[in-house]
Parts: structure tokens; C-alpha cells; sequence
């Protein structure tokens, strides 16, 4: 639903450094982590959160890693397309 036009609103979204450095979550995916988490925040108030400053929790991480998690592939094991 959209409300009527106000002024822009500011939020700051963190995510630890050493989410990084412990490869819990890569660099190119930084933005679609703090972008799940505003409209986490934004949903669960209103639209009207009370703070605009935002903590990416560890469990945030892990869901955010195991929903893009590929399958792993084994090349080794794979049934052949076409018949020889």
C-alpha cells in the first residue's frame, strides 16, 4: 500500500567486518543482506520502525547463506546427456 509522499528517510544497515574476513558472507552479496533486512525492519513496524540504525545478526547471516546456498555438483558423477 503506498502511503502519501513524506520526506526521505535515512537508515543505516551494519554488518560486522569480520562477517567478511570469516567468509560468512561475501562482499557482492552486502547489499542484498541490508536490503532483506530494511524491509525485515520495515514490515514488522509499519512501515515506521522506531530506529534507523539496523544490526545484521549472526542468524540473519546463517538464513541469508543457507537460502542461496547452491547445490553442490559433483562433475565426476554426472549422468550423460547424450548417448555415445
Amino acid at each position: 500500500m503506498l502511503e502519501p509522499e513524506t520526506e526521505p528517510r535515512k537508515f543505516t544497515i551494519t554488518i560486522t567486518h569480520d562477517a567478511f574476513t570469516t567468509r560468512r558472507v561475501r562482499f557482492q552479496d552486502a547489499p542484498d543482506v541490508c536490503s532483506a533486512k530494511l524491509r525485515r525492519e520495515l514490515t514488522a513496524s509499519g512501515n515506521h520502525p522506531v530506529d534507523s540504525h539496523f544490526l545484521v545478526s549472526d542468524m540473519e547471516l546463517d538464513d541469508y547463506r543457507n537460502s542461496h546456498a547452491s547445490p553442490k555438483r559433483n562433475i565426476f558423477n554426472r549422468t550423460p546427456t547424450e548417448e555415445y
